[in-house]
């Protein structure tokens, strides 16, 4: 819970002295046709694999892989904002939680 809190006040603190603004809504703001397509694509085979790895009886690592599908969606979202929005600077928050996710999965590989 102290993690989440830190991730929350760095962001806001980040936000407010890049001066980025907080975007509207839940929904994604894609940049063009290929960040959507990107995306969804992303989405999708998320779904498979989770339906995929139903079937196996080794579920040890099934923990890992919405931690995996999120580092890899905020990564995608960060490389398109930085390559085709860099003036929003939007993608220093998108890089920012790619990174606290992979400081998550390090924390919980190694310490739980």
């Amino acid at each position: 819970m102290l993690w989440v809190l830190c991730i929350f006040v760095f962001e806001k603190i980040a936000r407010k002295r890049l001066n980025i603004p907080k975007q509207k809504g839940w929904d994604n703001q894609y940049v063009n046709k290929t960040h959507k397509w990107g995306n969804r694509i992303i989405i999708f085979s998320y779904i498979v694999v989770i339906a995929i790895s139903a079937f196996f009886p080794n579920r040890i690592f099934m923990g890992y892989v919405p931690l995996l599908f999120f580092i890899t969606l905020y990564g995608f979202q960060s490389y398109m904002e930085w390559k085709y929005d860099k003036e929003s600077r939007e993608f220093l928050i998108s890089l920012f939680a790619a990174t606290a996710l992979i400081i998550t999965g390090l924390i919980i590989y190694f310490f739980l």
